[in-house]
Parts: structure tokens; sequence; C-alpha cells
């Protein structure tokens, strides 16, 4: 091809992008995305409890996960083969029961520490040094993971707090609460959070408990999905154990 006629291509190609995407470069890796949809990868979820506590029933019928929540705790989590950047998260939900949360205080104390739904990100990063006298399950979660990992992030329903507050864990300062916003508590609600800044993830996780409170409740879950930037495929990101 001559060298003007690359040249036009070039321009060409360059008024395009203009057109679609204003005057702001957007990066082939900021467009290329994938959504993965935790169903359809359900048979690599792992299952992380707690000792002493009683566990989360969990069950899969008509399209949605079915969270059992009878003063129990429990959350299941994919592990990606290599980090990621999340963009969004997709999920309808709805819950039957009550949970005995009594007030924004309460919520961000050990004995209110518990959600009618969790969404959670493992964020990579160096992984802390853990004590000796740590729980099992943060040992037993570091040890699963293909990436080093440095926290956890918590994207929970609070209705006593308003979306985009947040709070550390009263257990771990390496745990972090973030509220989603949700359209409604009655019936089936819908879900899209953005991430506001890129940061990179090692897995994807969700769960329900209410341990603290001693609240018994069911939560349905259904799409529950997030978009993955710089990704074609989410299939090949999936670690599938043995």
């Amino acid at each position: 091809m001559p060298e003007k006629t690359y040249g036009r291509f070039f321009l060409f190609f360059l008024f395009c992008h203009v057109l679609l995407y204003g005057r702001n470069p957007v990066l082939l890796a900021d467009i290329q995305q994938c959504r993965l949809d935790l169903a359809e990868h359900r048979n690599g979820l792992r299952e992380l409890s707690f000792d002493g506590i009683r566990k989360t029933d969990l069950y899969y019928t008509d399209d949605s996960f079915h969270l059992k929540v009878r003063k129990s705790a429990s959350f299941w989590y994919l592990i990606f083969r290599r980090a990621v950047t999340p963009l969004r998260v997709h999920l309808t939900w709805k819950k039957s029961g009550h949970i005995a949360i009594r007030d924004r205080q309460h919520q961000i104390l050990k004995t209110g520490d518990d959600a009618v739904l969790r969404v959670g990100l493992l964020v990579s990063g160096s992984a802390p040094l853990f004590p000796f006298f740590a729980p099992a399950w943060i040992r037993n979660l570091n040890e699963s993971l293909l990436v080093p990992t440095a926290a956890l992030h918590w994207y929970i329903i609070a209705p006593y707090h308003h979306p985009g507050e947040h709070w550390p864990s009263p257990y771990s300062e390496e745990i972090r609460m973030e509220v989603m916003a949700s359209e409604g508590m009655q019936g089936w609600n819908q879900i899209r959070y953005e991430f506001q800044k890129p940061f990179s993830v090692s897995g994807f996780a969700f769960g329900a408990d209410g341990d603290n409170t001693e609240s018994s409740f069911d939560t349905w879950i259904k799409g529950l999905s997030i978009d993955i930037r710089g990704s074609q495929s989410c299939h090949s990101l999936i670690y599938y154990h043995k």
C-alpha cells in the first residue's frame, strides 16, 4: 500500500475515533472487555467457612443462587489465573426475612457486621504478613489464590448507609466495606455498580451472613456478573481446582 494511502487510512481512523469517543483517547484495552457470569462458572466456586460458626447453605435452582442464612456465615469465590481489572458488577436480587441491624452505628461494629448480600473482590498486591494466631479462614484463602492478594473489598447492601459510603471491617484493616445502590428492598431489585478507580483483583466472591446479629433470612441472586477490562474471553481467566 503506498505511503499516502497509509496516511489517509490513519486520518480516517482517527476521525472515526474522535466521533465515537470524543477528544479523550481510548485505548484498545479500555474498549475490549468480557463479562464473567458467575452461574456459568459455578463449578469453579470454592466455599470458605469459619471455625465455630454454622455454614450458610447455598443452592442453585431456576437460574438463581439461593443463600439460606440461619444465624450462619459463608462465602464462595472464584480464583483468577492472573490479576484482572474489574469495571462494574451486575446482579438482580431479592430477600425474604429480616436482618437484625439496628442502625448506622450497629452496622460497623462486630455485633452488626452482617449483610443480606455481599459481593467481594480480592484485591491483588503484596500479601500482608499474618500473625500465627490469624484465623484459619484467612490463611486458607491466601494459600488458595494464584496471585498475591493484599485486601478483600466487600460491596454490600446496607439500608442505613448511603451508596458509596465505606468503612474498615471491625475484624481486619485489610477488609473494606462499601455500600452498593439498589433499586429497593422489596421484590427483585437490580444493581449495576461501577468501580470508580481502576484496581487489580485476584478473585471474585459473594455471600450472605447473619451470625453476628443472630439473624435468619433467605437471599436469591440472579445474573451475578462482572465486566473485566482488556480480555476478549473470561473463560480462560478462571482457575478450576481439582
